[in-house]
């Protein structure tokens, strides 16, 4: 991989046997064109190839920041060791980083401070605004009809019964129009 320009892997080690079987997959990778292939498309990178005998066979990669990562692969195949050729060139020389503690980071925590289960179980011990009670009019109101210049004394109760009545008349004949 690189970053900010600089490829993070500078050496790749394959160690193997030339006759055991774990190795067999090794040796068929090695002489075929893959490995040429990847050579040449990854200059930047050293190549060394060591012969153990009796030993199994495995990936030693090395990254320009001393980090070295030993890749086991006993019994895989020409296009799996492939496949872990192009791994170790596409990872950092480092192990991940646990994704762990706090998301933000500030100087400054809330004010208001942490909310918990129990932050309104408990009501403010203000004293809540009394509702306002609605007075009832004086018993006789007066109508104004301005077309006739009249003016009438009138029962409110009786009134506000008329109005409801009319109301209900009204609605009762909406609804049979619609139907």
């Amino acid at each position: 991989m690189c970053s900010r320009g600089v490829f993070q892997l500078r050496k790749i080690q394959l160690q193997f046997c030339d006759f055991g079987g774990s190795s067999k997959g090794v040796r068929d990778f090695m002489n075929s064109d893959t490995v040429k292939e990847f050579m040449v498309k990854n200059p930047q990178i050293q190549f060394e190839f060591i012969m153990r005998r009796n030993k199994h066979p495995f990936l030693s990669a090395q990254y320009i920041n001393g980090f070295v990562k030993d890749i086991s692969l006993k019994n895989y195949e020409r296009d799996d060791i492939l496949d872990e050729f192009n791994r170790a060139r596409q990872s950092f020389g480092r192990k991940a980083l646990p994704f762990a503690g706090k998301k933000v980071y500030t100087a400054r925590p809330s004010i208001q401070g942490k909310w918990t289960p129990l932050t309104w179980s408990t009501y403010p011990k203000v004293e809540l605004q009394m509702v306002r009670e609605i007075k009832e009019p004086q018993e006789e109101i007066q109508l104004v009809d301005n077309v006739n210049k009249n003016v009438e004394l009138v029962n409110y109760k009786d009134f506000v019964h008329a109005f409801l009545k009319d109301k209900k008349i009204n609605e009762e004949f909406n609804s049979q129009i619609v139907q």
